[in-house]
Parts: structure tokens; sequence; C-alpha cells
């Protein structure tokens, strides 16, 4: 089951583990006992500079020379050299 967040009136906001089919039922807020209603949150997702690999966008090898080239610029920006830019990644 996901966890959806709520905030009632008051500004309160907690989190709930709630089915698919009930995220829209107003909850009752845990401090003030008011309705909350679900808000919209962003997921926390930690940009690897490739993305994800979908086996249907791409294939493996394609992914992976990806991955060198970004690490080998990452790697150039770390010992304090401008990487050059490369074309078509």
């Amino acid at each position: 089951m996901p966890i959806y967040q709520y905030r009632c009136k008051n500004g309160h906001t907690h989190d709930r583990l709630r089915k698919m089919d009930e995220r829209d039922n107003p909850a009752q807020c845990l401090q003030c006992d008011a309705d909350a209603t679900p808000i919209i949150s962003a997921p926390h997702v930690p940009p690897d500079g490739v993305y994800s690999y979908c086996p249907n966008v791409g294939s493996a090898d394609t992914f992976e020379r990806k991955r060198a080239k970004i690490e080998k610029m990452n790697e150039a920006k770390k010992d304090g050299k401008r990487p050059q830019l490369i074309d078509q990644i």
C-alpha cells in the first residue's frame, strides 16, 4: 500500500498508509481531529545523471556507454579539469 500525505484546514500534515482506492477519502487529522484532504507531494528521487535503464527504451550496452561517459565527465570535474562536451551522449 502506498503512503499518502494529508493536510487539515489548520495546516497540520501527516502521512497515512492507505489503499489506492481510499486515497481521496478524507482522513482525520492526528493533531486536531479535523478532516484532512490528500495533498500532492513530490517523490524523492536522487539524480544519477543517467536516470534509469528501461529495457524497452534501449539496450544495456547503450546504457553502459552513457554511464561510462558521464562518470568520465564527473572525474574530470573532480580533478579540476574542464570536461569536454560529449556529443550525443
